[in-house]
């Protein structure tokens, strides 16, 4: 069974088309749990516009999002590295120096690539990557909280060589889209809010994402 995920971003048009190539009958009744099933195999491109991003005809004419494959880990690892360098030398400009040394006593890069490791391994996380002329440019983690009913995107990053096209935006509105049609009523996301995350901020809130202020303090013992 495959899952086909189409958008039109310029009528505002959004629709998950489920289609059974073994069984032309796509009733719910014979649709099985899509929380553990969902396929995406093709991502129409205009998905990934809208009215503030690069037009079309200026960016790329192809990109896909479909499932992680263990094999793309090293492309998700590099591609995360590259794209959390300017937010990680934000924070540490944002924050007490002693402190970013206890988080970070080697190098930032070692905890966040055990991360990124620890999250495409776990199987509790959905993970997709965004595809474009073959190439792994993005990814996003997405874990849902049943008991809360609400999904959390916990993990996104998009290749620096393919920022401002759209890609982490729609990257975004896939997760939302996939969290809503496996139940969840809420969504969530979790950013900073240095100048180095002031272009995840704009994304969240240009999809309708709302700021809960919470302030967290940091003393070195």
């Amino acid at each position: 069974m495959t899952f086909v995920f189409l958008s039109d971003r310029f009528t505002k048009k959004k629709v998950l088309q489920v289609k059974s190539w073994q069984n032309s009958d796509s009733s719910p009744a014979n649709i099985i749990d899509i929380t553990t099933s969902i396929h995406v195999t093709r991502l129409n491109p205009i998905f990934c516009f809208d009215a503030t991003d690069t037009p079309p005809s200026e960016a790329y004419t192809e990109m896909q999002i479909e499932p992680y494959d263990p094999r793309q880990l090293d492309a998700v690892i590099r591609l995360s590295l590259l794209a959390w360098t300017p937010v990680f030398d934000s924070i540490q400009n944002a924050m007490d120096f002693d402190v970013y040394r206890a988080f970070y006593p080697d190098d930032w890069r070692v905890s966040q690539q055990k991360a990124v490791e620890e999250v495409c391994a776990d199987e509790d996380t959905k993970v997709w990557v965004a595809i474009d002329s073959g190439s792994t440019v993005g990814f996003v983690a997405v874990k849902l909280h049943s008991e809360s009913s609400m999904g959390e995107i916990y993990m996104i990053a998009v290749d620096p060589n393919y920022q401002r096209r759209g890609i982490g935006t729609a990257l975004t509105q896939f997760a939302l889209d996939w969290m809503k049609v496996a139940g969840m009523s809420v969504a969530m996301v979790e950013t900073g809010g240095d100048p180095g995350h002031a272009p995840a901020r704009r994304t969240y809130e240009k999809l309708g994402f709302g700021l809960l202020p919470i302030a967290r303090y940091f003393k070195k013992l």
